[in-house]
């Protein structure tokens, strides 16, 4: 039982049921990487990695993974139709939570010019997102936007709730 108890499972941190943060006008959240720490819009487009400036990169001194870490990626969504793209697998804490492995990628376009990067809401290492918007109507709309997560061995849904309304839920604000 003496060993059940050490194990690195037992000593991991429990994962919140609810992650609230406030839009104002965006949501935005600290993030620590590799010791150092960013400062990151939460993005309702994006799920599956963390997205960097290349200077926020080069800042928290990434490495691309070898071979495959570094490409040239061509569309329509980089300006002048493509980007230099590296990328490697990290440990990532979002504000006090947890910290999670997922993808980090730096680009050497700017992907936002107020911060140093974009994160999906469903990549908070949290059961809910929840996020508020104080300059909204009282009452508001919410909208719940689920998924199924693949690392889950139950298949329990996780989901990022948006609330476009002034209230909080839990009663804590977080930055």
């Amino acid at each position: 039982m003496a060993l059940l108890a050490a194990s690195p499972a037992a000593a991991r941190q429990a994962i919140p049921p609810v992650y609230e943060l406030t839009a104002d006008p965006v949501p935005v959240v600290p993030v620590y990487i590799k010791k150092s720490t960013l400062t990151v819009q939460v993005s309702l487009l994006l799920n599956g990695a963390l997205v960097l400036n290349q200077p926020a990169g080069e800042r928290a001194r990434l490495k691309a993974f070898p071979i495959i870490g570094k490409q040239r990626v061509k569309g329509n969504i980089f300006p002048g139709g493509s980007a230099l793209v590296r990328g490697n697998r990290y440990d990532v804490a979002v504000g006090d939570l947890p910290k999670d492995g997922m993808y980090a990628l730096w680009i050497d376009k700017t992907i936002s010019a107020e911060t140093d990067g974009l994160i999906g809401a469903m990549d908070v290492n949290a059961a809910r997102v929840v996020i508020v918007r104080p300059q909204a109507p009282k009452g508001g709309q919410t909208f719940t936007l689920a998924f199924k997560s693949k690392d889950d061995p139950v298949g329990k849904s996780c989901s990022a709730i948006c609330m476009w309304t002034s209230s909080s839920t839990s009663g804590r604000r977080r930055p």
